[in-house]
């Protein structure tokens, strides 16, 4: 090197390589370190973060870097310092350059020793033989680049180890290859003949595996090898170029992170009362804009009932907080106004902080949880309560009918119901069925009490009052006007059946428990009594309501039962089970009342599945007839009357004599008066044609004996239709 370099320039490039990389918030603290391992620190490894500049460096140096950061957040530009530290192996002199965050209260510092570059600079000036040896052996690469066709003339060992092409001198190749984009060249170059330096100027290279990478290039004019030159020193900033990457890359998160999360993010100055940030979400959640939300008051948002609670709470944290004792984050459930006039509960996480002038802040999450609160109040609702008819349910007698033993409240009269019937309700009009009635006796009860007695469903049919201040026979009319609503409320909502039974407790002393069982105990002896009226009663309603919905029925079954006793006395049968095969003849269709009667009345062709409803009828007739014990003998007699002696019938696909007697003597009547007689979907079939069909069918539809008997006995003995 025949020239003397520039002591200027290699200050500069030796200047630009950072050793430490910090993110730093405008009140000192240490958000993040990126360091080099061969870098010297002034602590150990991985304790800066969360530390104070103040707690790690000496006072004074401290004061420094502080107003340096203040510095440059306030105007928004690039500062660098310089600074010495005490360290054990001697003082270090160390470069800091401090850069600003964008849109953030936060500032990037690359620190990196220059201790020997400034020892480097001081020797330069005494001898050029040590200022080579610095170039040569420095880590950062030099190059001296010959003007006039851009050939590389000299690199120093760090240049000519990192940028070798296969092993090869990069000496005598153009400098060209090393750029990324050419203009990047010429715009450096327009800048050295303008000013004869360059400082730090941003380029992208290709390092020697021709992988891209980010460099500070200062470059200065010089004279080399007799010909005009430059000398370059290229410092690789791929790091601190990520790290600021890196920081951008995180504010750009958090900010999506706050506009389009659903939960609301929001800053409230405690110090000054008023909210200085509020995350767009907000408009989701309440139908505010950021701004109108922030105009509100803190308090002014929440509900009356939010407020005073709220209030205390915050009170207590924070004199906690002002005096360095509290530091957690506080959960708690509010009631906030919405821009419509309405409220919605809102989950709220907030945590106290100082902001870098020292004011309290509290920042808060808000999160809705309006459908969480309707789902609790619903859980406890349906814990106390039957969903079914909306009474209290057996837990809420359980632990509520002690407290109505007091003294004032006696007498006391506890009354137990029970609905009659409701298996056989829901096993043959189905579980509907069953609920309107429960639903019809509780909306009874419901207008039969006062507003101090106790109302409960305490089983799937069984409901209990307690009435106070009631003597028992004040009870007992209680009672009577009770029957009275059942009884008119059976001609709206079906045969509404209920057995009742009482007991009157008349001293504190007497235990629930006691009259609980005695006043059960009554109740089923009612039902006991009431259990073959009740079926009776049922079975006449069953017909009555058939008969209203199907006015063709009452005819129909009368012939039917008819027809099958004239059978039966043609073929011997004893006079009992003659009576029973008329009994069957005359409810063999019982069963309809559990189908739907548009379809009974349907004049057009059933389409299949309509058929397989209608064809349920013989099931729904036995499981009728079977729970009235005076009827339990035509049961099965009604079950099979629509099997075939081929197997072909249903429901069941019985044939022959599998088929009882009495269901092959109604299907031979019933068939004949379906066939005779008018139905709206068909015309009469004159006798002999229906007589034809039934000796047509004999032996696969019909018994062979069944039909003799009906042709060759009771055919003649029919009165002319």
């Amino acid at each position: 090197m025949d020239k003397k370099v520039d002591c200027d320039l290699l200050l500069q490039y030796l200047q630009s390589v950072p050793d430490l990389f910090f993110l730093i918030a405008a009140d000192g603290t240490i958000l993040d370190v990126q360091h080099d391992p061969d870098a010297q620190l002034y602590v150990d490894d991985g304790r800066q973060t969360g530390y104070s500049i103040r707690e790690l460096l000496p006072m004074a140096t401290a004061e420094v870097l502080m107003t340096a950061i203040s510095e440059s957040l306030a105007a928004r530009n690039r500062i660098r310092i310089e600074y010495d530290l005490e360290m054990p192996y001697g003082v270090r002199h160390y470069e800091c350059r401090i850069k600003p965050v964008p849109n953030k209260n936060e500032v990037t510092a690359v620190v990196r020793d220059i201790t020997d570059i400034n020892t480097a600079f001081l020797s330069l000036a005494k001898s050029e033989r040590v200022y080579r040896e610095i170039i040569e052996k420095s880590p950062f690469p030099v190059l001296i680049v010959r003007k006039s066709d851009g050939i590389i003339r000299y690199a120093n060992r760090a240049a000519s180890n990192s940028y070798r092409h296969h092993s090869k001198s990069i000496l005598g190749t153009p400098i060209t290859n090393m750029y990324q984009r050419q203009e990047d060249r010429m715009i450096l170059l327009q800048k050295l003949d303008k000013h004869g330096f360059v400082t730090n100027h941003e380029i992208g290279m290709i390092d020697s595996d021709g992988n891209p990478f980010s460099s500070l290039v200062s470059a200065s004019t010089i004279e080399y090898e007799g010909v005009p030159a430059t000398m370059l020193a290229i410092t690789d900033i791929t790091r601190q170029k990520n790290g600021d990457d890196l920081a951008r890359r995180s504010e750009e998160k958090y900010r999506m992170l706050t506009e389009f999360n659903s939960d609301v993010v929001w800053v409230y100055n405690v110090t000054r009362d008023r909210i200085t940030y509020m995350s767009p979400s907000v408009h989701r959640l309440r139908g505010f804009t950021p701004e109108e939300a922030m105009s509100q008051s803190f308090f002014e948002s929440l509900s009356k009932d939010s407020v005073e609670s709220v209030r205390r709470t915050m009170t207590t944290n924070i004199e906690a907080f002002a005096k360095g004792g509290f530091d957690d984050s506080i959960i708690t459930e509010v009631q906030q106004a919405c821009k419509n006039g309405a409220y919605v509960w809102i989950e709220m996480s907030t945590r106290l902080r100082r902001n870098n002038v020292n004011e309290i802040e509290m920042v808060g999450v808000s999160r809705n949880i309006d459908n969480r609160k309707k789902a609790e109040a619903e859980i406890l609702y349906l814990s106390y309560n039957d969903q079914l008819t909306g009474l209290n349910n057996r837990r809420y007698f359980v632990e509520n009918f002690e407290r109505l033993n007091r003294q004032e409240n006696l007498p006391i009269t506890m009354v137990f119901a029970d609905v009659n019937g409701l298996k056989f309700t829901n096993d043959v009009f189905g579980h509907n069925a069953g609920d309107r009635l429960l639903i019809a006796f509780a909306d009874i009860l419901k207008k039969s009490i006062r507003r101090d007695d106790m109302l409960a469903r305490v089983g799937g049919d069984e409901f209990i009052m307690i009435l106070v201040n009631t003597d028992e026979n004040r009870g007992r009319a209680w009672i009577a006007e009770l029957e009275s609503r059942i009884s008119a409320a059976s001609s709206h909502h079906g045969l509404l059946s209920v057995s009742l039974g009482m007991k009157t407790k008349t001293r504190v002393d007497e235990k629930f428990d006691e009259i609980y069982k005695f006043a059960e105990d009554m109740m089923y002896r009612q039902k006991a009594f009431d259990r073959q009226r009740f079926k009776s009663d049922l079975l006449y309603r069953i017909k009555h309501d058939l008969f209203a919905a199907v006015p063709e029925e009452r005819e129909h079954s009368d012939a039917v039962a008819r027809l099958s006793r004239m059978i039966g006395i043609a073929m011997g049968l004893n006079p009992i089970d003659v009576e029973e095969l008329e009994l069957a003849g005359a409810l063999h269709d019982i069963g309809k009342i559990g189908i739907d009667p548009v379809l009974l009345n349907k004049n057009d062709e059933l389409a299949a599945r309509e058929s397989d409803e209608i064809a349920r009828h013989p099931e729904i007739g036995y499981r009728i007839l079977e729970t009235v014990e005076i009827f339990s003998g035509v049961g099965k007699a009604i079950l099979h009357h629509h099997e075939r002696i081929d197997g072909s019938g249903y429901p069941q696909h019985l044939k022959q004599n599998e088929i009882p007697l009495k269901s092959r003597i109604i299907a031979v009547a019933e068939s004949f008066d379906a066939m005779t007689r008018s139905r709206p979907w068909h015309a009469a079939r004159p006798i002999a044609e229906a007589l034809k069909e039934l000796k047509k069918n004999a032996g696969t539809q019909f018994d062979v004996d069944v039909v003799r008997a009906f042709v060759d006995d009771v055919l003649p003995r029919l009165p002319a239709r």
